[in-house]
This record gives structure tokens, sequence and C-alpha cells, in this order.
């Protein structure tokens, strides 16, 4: 079974006066299968994680902590885009595998649209 699913995390800053709301995307995929208790040592009904890819735009480039770390649009003005591809999380006419060997792994992209 495959659950490919895009997530939306709306931010508002916390600064006096602001209504700026970032939204940090996130497309997940996982893969699960049922093992058959007779092919492999199991129980009744449990399964297995086969795979976990995921795909982030505005969590914050090279974010090693966990958490997300969205920028809001003057952070962006200063700091420019990622520099990668333009990535749009929410087209579905592209498998996630396929989308991020078209675009790399390791370039921060731009999201086209949040």
């Amino acid at each position: 079974m495959t659950a490919d699913v895009t997530y939306v995390y709306p931010v508002v800053r916390t600064a006096a006066g602001s209504d700026e709301v970032a939204r940090t995307i996130v497309r997940r995929e996982t893969v699960m299968s049922w093992d058959d208790p007779v092919k492999v040592i199991t129980e009744q009904g449990t399964f297995s994680l086969n795979s976990h890819k995921s795909d982030t735009t505005n969590g914050g480039c090279d974010n090693l902590t966990g958490y997300f770390a969205p920028e809001f649009s003057a952070e962006r003005a200063v700091k420019g885009s990622g520099g990668g591809p333009e990535v749009d999380l929410y087209d579905r006419s592209t498998s996630l595998d396929a989308r991020i060997r078209e675009t790399g792994e390791a370039e921060c992209g731009t999201a086209t649209r949040s």
C-alpha cells in the first residue's frame, strides 16, 4: 500500500501587527506491505514499512534540527531564492521518486506556489 500525501503547515509571524502567513509544504510518500505469516515470521494483520520519502518547500534550507523553519517574505527578499530548481509539490503528475531524480535532493528549491 502506498500513501502519497501533501501536508500544508501555515505559520503566522509572532510580531505584533503582522498578519503574514508562511506555508511549509511537505509531500510524503510511505510504502507499507502486509506480510503473509506463512512466508514471513510476523503476527497476523501487522505490516512492514518498506520506504518513506519526503520533499519539503519553505521548511528551511540545510535545516538539520528536525523542525521546520519557514521563511517569511522579508527573509526571502534578503536571502534570495533557494538557488535550486522551481518545485510545485501540489503537482501530482510526477511521482515523488521521479521528481527527486529530476531536481536532485542536494539543492534547495523554490516553491512555485504556496
